[in-house]
């Protein structure tokens, strides 16, 4: 085995599945049901139902495709798309 030079070695791997370092303000949700009508907390329903959530989470589903399937779901592409403009904060 070849031995890796110091500096180009890895000492950390950081890794964040959202909720740890990233959070998303659930208001962003809020206002994107208000603004379309929606009934509230449809949004997080159809969005993080198990099913779903997984195939984002694993990379089966791309973020776009994620916004599409959420707006058919809650029957408003626009509240989907309000809705995921929202990127989070870094804590």
């Amino acid at each position: 085995m070849t031995a890796i030079p110091a500096a180009d070695r890895i000492d950390c791997l950081l890794l964040d599945l959202d909720g740890v370092i990233r959070h998303f303000d659930p208001a962003a949700a809020r206002a994107a049901e208000a603004l379309h009508g929606l009934e509230p907390g449809v949004i997080p329903r159809a969005a993080f139902a198990p099913e779903i959530l997984d195939r984002v989470v694993t990379g089966r589903m791309n973020r776009r495709e994620w916004t599409e399937h959420v707006g058919s779901l809650v029957g408003s592409q626009s509240a989907a798309e309000d809705w995921l403009a929202d990127r989070g904060h870094i804590d």
